[in-house]
């Protein structure tokens, strides 16, 4: 869906983000052995208002936007780079969305041992809501 890649267009148009995460950046949760730190986007509401803004159509989803790193201060890191980076939205267009508003809600913060790891995995993760036209 267009949503979803204007929301990875932004993430990795930030170069801080992208220096950090590469393109380990999915709509869905990557596999344990993947290469870390990555970042899932997951849309958790479809299409969760709809509304008609003179011609053109608004819509509002909701996502939850999970890091996993090896660190927590790396974590930290690039959850507070992605919280900067959303409240900085104003209309940005990509994939022909324009995203009008990123509404970001409060973080939790978690870490788990995977099968075979010895060294924890630390999660963050951020539900956002986004606001666009597209």
């Amino acid at each position: 869906m267009a949503i979803k890649q204007a929301i990875r267009d932004l993430i990795l148009g930030d170069s801080s983000l992208l220096a950090l995460l590469g393109n380990r950046v999915s709509p869905r949760i990557s596999k344990t052995g993947d290469t870390l730190p990555r970042l899932a986007y997951l849309r958790t509401s479809l299409e969760q208002g709809i509304y008609l803004v003179g011609t053109s159509t608004k819509r509002d989803d909701d996502f939850n936007i999970i890091i996993d790193s090896n660190s927590s201060d790396e974590a930290d890191l690039i959850a507070s780079d992605l919280r900067a980076l959303f409240q900085s939205v104003a209309s940005t267009v990509s994939n022909g969305v324009t995203i009008r508003r990123i509404y970001v809600n409060p973080q939790t913060e978690s870490h788990y041992y995977p099968e075979g790891r010895e060294k924890p995995i630390y999660q963050i993760l951020i539900p956002i809501g986004v606001s666009f036209f597209g």
